[in-house]
C-alpha cells in the first residue's frame, strides 16, 4: 500500500496575557470517520480554542500530517501550539481515523441471475450471455478494491441436460488478510446455470402401420422396424417403447404378438425430459380357414300356406337356415367360433323355398370365422309335397331366354380394341362359349338360358410389358409423390388384384419386366368409372362378373379395357423426362427442360450423372456432373460455347440431344 504524508506548518501567535487572567487550552477530541467521507474541510471534525476570562480565541492548525494508504485507510493528526500568560508554550494533538469498515459488503453488489439456456450448442452461448446474467456487479468505491473470480461444479444429468453451479467469490483486496482474518472481506454466491441441448425442429418418426397374417393360432414372432429420431443438430436422445409384447423397451419392438389388434407408442426423450411419440398399429390377423363339412342329400317337407285366408291351403313354403345343414365343420384354432350363411354375406343366414322350388337344388355354405376367413361346401336339398298342397308344382323358366349385348373399347385409344374374345362360363357344367364380334368392340350373343348363370371372362392378345415409366410412377405413387392419380391410374396399379396398392405390386411389375411377362387387362364396367380414385378399388371389388337374368330380353352393357401396369406418363409443360435404369435394378429419373435460351437438368436420385458437351466432330468441349438433388441450367454463355450446334451427352446409359448455342 502506499502511505501518503502531508504536513503542514502553521504560523506561530504569541498572545500577551495578564498573568492573574483566567486560562484554559481546548483541543477538538480523536476520531474515527469512514474512509468514504470527504475531508478536505478538517474543521468540520472540530477547532482549538483559547478561553481567557471568558473571551475566545481561534486557535488555526499549526502542524497537520496525513497518513493514508491507497485504500483510503490511515490517519490525519492535527496539532495546535499556544503560548499560556506565563510565555509557556502548551501544544495539543487530535487524530482522525479513517476506516474501511462497512465500507463494501453485500449490499453493494449485484448477483447475477439464475439462467436456463436451451439450444444446439448451449455451451457456446453460455460465452456470450449479457447483463444480468454475465456477471456480478456492484458500486464503485474508493475505500474497496473488489477482484472478481468464479469456480463451476458441474452435475450432468444426461448428454443432453447438465446443471452447472457457478459460484462467483468477490474479494476485497483492502479488506481480505489471509493470516490475520481470511474471513474478511470475502463475498460469495452461487448461481445456477441449465445447460439443455435442445432442437425446436425435432421430430420422431414411426414405421408404417403393419397388418400380418398367419397361419399360427396364437401369434407371431415379428421383426419391426425401430423408430427414428430427427434433429437438425443431432441432439442427443434416447427411443423406447410401451409394447407389453416386445422383447425390449429399446427403440426396436420386435417380439412374439398374439393374433389382434395392437397399439403402442414409440417415445423420445431428450433435452433434460421432454418427450416425443408417435403411435404405432400394428395387427396380428389368422388366415387359416375353417373346414366346412355339409350334410348330404337333405329332405325338406313344405308346410302348407293359406295366402287368401279362405281356410284352404294355396302355397308351400319352409325356411332353410345354413347351420341347419352344417355337419360338423370346424376351425382348428380353438375359441376361432365359425358362422353359417348361404353366401359370402353373413347375413344371408336363412332361405325360403316354395312351391317352386319342389325337388333337388343345389345350395352353398359358407363357413366364416371371426377373423372373416372362410370356405364353402355345396349340397342339395330335396323339397317335397308330402301334406298334398294343391296346386303346389315347380316352376320352370328353361324355356325362357334372353340375349346379351357388350360393347368394349380401350381406355388408351379410346377405340375397339384388336384381338379380343369375351367368353361365357356356365357355372352349372363349366360349358363356355365365345360371344359373336358384330362389329369391331361389339359382342353379341343370343339364346342363353333365364335358368343358368354365367362367368364373364375376357381374353386379350395384345401382348406388351410395362416399361421404365410405368415402374418409375408406382415407386412414385407409393412413395406419395402422385398428387391426384386418375381412377384407371389406381385401376391399373393394383397389379395383383388385392384390392390395394402395396410394394407387393411394385415388385410383380418389376419381376414381369425383368422376365417379359405380360401384365393382362382389366374390363372395367363403364359406369365404374364415375368412382373417384379413393372409392375405385372397392367398387371394382363388387363388381359381380356373373350374369343372372330372369326376364327375356337383350341385357346391354358397356365396358372399359385398362391394361394392368401401365399408367399414363407423367408429363412436364416445358420438357420432358427421361427414365434409365442403373446396375442395381433401380431407375433414377432425369427431367430435362428445354427454355427459351437454356437447357436445364436435374434428377432425384442419390447418384452423381456425368455429362458432357462435344461439337460436331466429336469433340469434348465441356465436362460436369449433376450431384443429387442438383439443379443444373445450361445456356451458351454459361458453358461459353462459341455459335453453333453440340451434342449434349448425359446420364448413365448416356442419352444424346442436339443443342444450339446462339
Amino acid at each position: 500500500m502506499q502511505l501518503l504524508l502531508k504536513f503542514f506548518i502553521c504560523i506561530l501567535f504569541v498572545y500577551k496575557l495578564n498573568s492573574q487572567s483566567n486560562f484554559n487550552f481546548h483541543c477538538p477530541g480523536n476520531i474515527t470517520v469512514n474512509c468514504n467521507i470527504d475531508y478536505k474541510n478538517l474543521d468540520q471534525f472540530g477547532k482549538a480554542y483559547v478561553d481567557q476570562n471568558g473571551l475566545q480565541v481561534w486557535i488555526k492548525d499549526c502542524k497537520v500530517i496525513t497518513e493514508i494508504n491507497d485504500c483510503g485507510i490511515g490517519e490525519i493528526s492535527r496539532i495546535w501550539e499556544v503560548q499560556d500568560p506565563d510565555l509557556n508554550w502548551q501544544s495539543c494533538k487530535q487524530i482522525i481515523t479513517l476506516s474501511n469498515a462497512n465500507a463494501f459488503g453485500y449490499n453493494d453488489i449485484t448477483w447475477p441471475r439464475d439462467i436456463t439456456i436451451e439450444s444446439c450448442d448451449p455451451e457456446s452461448d453460455l460465452k456470450n450471455v449479457s447483463k444480468p446474467f454475465d456477471r456480478p456487479y456492484w458500486k464503485t468505491n474508493k475505500c474497496a478494491k473488489p477482484m472478481l473470480g468464479f469456480s463451476d461444479s458441474r452435475h450432468k444429468v444426461n448428454e443432453s441436460c447438465t446443471k452447472l453451479l457457478r459460484t462467483w467469490k468477490i474479494l476485497d483486496w483492502c479488506v481480505y488478510d489471509a493470516y490475520k482474518n481470511p474471513n474478511a472481506g470475502i463475498f460469495l454466491y452461487t448461481q445456477t446455470i441449465k445447460l439443455i441441448k435442445n432442437d425446436s425442429a425435432v421430430k420422431i418418426l414411426c414405421p408404417n402401420d403393419t397388418v400380418v397374417t398367419t397361419y399360427d393360432c396364437k401369434g407371431v414372432q415379428l421383426s419391426i422396424d425401430p423408430a427414428k429420431f430427427s434433429s437438425q443438430c443431432n441432439i442427443p436422445f434416447i427411443i423406447y417403447n410401451d409394447s407389453e409384447h416386445a422383447d425390449t423397451n429399446l427403440s426396436g419392438a420386435s417380439g412374439y404378438y398374439p393374433l389382434g389388434d395392437h397399439k403402442f407408442y414409440y417415445i423420445a426423450e431428450y433435452a433434460c425430459g421432454k418427450e416425443l411419440k408417435c403411435e404405432y398399429n400394428i395387427s396380428i390377423k389368422n388366415i387359416k380357414q375353417p373346414t366346412p363339412y355339409c350334410k348330404v342329400g337333405v329332405i325338406i317337407d313344405l308346410m302348407p300356406v293359406d295366402s287368401n285366408g279362405d281356410g284352404m291351403p294355396d302355397e308351400g313354403m319352409v325356411e332353410v337356415w345354413a347351420s341347419d345343414l352344417n355337419h360338423g365343420s370346424f376351425h382348428s384354432c380353438p375359441g376361432n367360433n365359425i358362422n353359417f350363411s348361404f353366401s359370402e354375406d353373413l347375413l344371408d343366414k336363412n332361405k325360403i323355398f316354395t312351391c317352386k322350388d319342389l325337388g333337388e337344388n343345389e345350395v352353398t355354405i359358407y363357413v366364416t370365422d371371426k377373423n372373416g376367413n372362410k370356405d364353402f361346401c355345396k349340397t342339395k336339398i330335396i323339397i317335397q309335397n308330402n301334406t298334398g298342397i294343391p296346386n303346389c308344382k315347380k316352376t320352370f323358366v328353361n324355356n325362357k331366354k334372353y340375349g346379351v349385348n357388350f360393347s368394349v373399347k380401350n381406355f388408351e385409344t379410346k377405340s375397339a380394341p384388336q384381338s379380343i374374345k369375351i367368353k361365357l362360363t356356365n357355372t352349372k357344367d363349366n360349358s363356355s362359349f365365345f360371344l359373336q364380334e358384330i362389329n369391331q368392340g361389339e359382342f353379341e350373343l343370343k339364346d342363353l338360358q333365364c335358368s343358368e348363370d354365367y362367368n364373364i371372362e375376357v381374353i386379350v392378345n395384345d401382348k406388351f410389358v410395362s416399361n421404365v415409366e410405368d415402374i418409375l410412377w408406382l415407386k412414385r405413387y407409393l412413395n406419395h409423390k402422385i398428387e391426384s392419380p386418375r381412377p384407371t391410374q389406381i385401376l391399373a396399379a393394383d397389379i395383383n388384384s388385392d384390392s390395394k396398392i402395396d410394394n407387393q405390386d411394385l415388385l410383380l411389375i418389376s419381376k414381369n419386366r425383368n422376365t417379359n411377362h405380360t401384365n393382362g387387362y382389366k374390363l372395367i364396367p363403364e359406369e365404374l368409372l364415375n368412382n373417384n380414385s379413393n372409392s375405385i378399388l372397392d367398387a371394382y371389388t363388387n363388381v359381380s362378373w356373373k350374369l343372372n337374368i330372369a326376364e327375356e330380353g337383350i341385357y346391354q352393357k358397356k365396358f372399359t379395357l385398362i391394361p394392368i401396369g401401365r399408367f399414363q406418363s407423367i408429363k412436364n409443360q416445358a420438357g420432358f423426362f427421361v427414365t434409365q435404369e442403373t446396375s442395381d435394378n433401380s431407375f433414377i429419373e432425369i427431367r430435362l427442360t428445354q427454355n427459351q435460351n437454356s437447357v436445364s437438368l436435374s434428377h432425384d436420385s442419390k447418384v452423381n450423372l456425368s455429362c458432357a458437351i462435344y461439337d460436331l466432330t466429336g469433340r469434348e468441349v465441356r465436362k460436369f456432373q449433376i450431384g443429387e438433388n442438383q439443379y443444373v441450367e445450361l445456356s451458351g454463355n454459361s458453358l461459353q460455347l462459341s455459335t453453333g450446334f453440340y451434342i449434349l451427352d448425359f446420364g448413365i446409359e448416356k442419352k444424346k440431344i442436339f443443342i444450339a448455342a446462339e
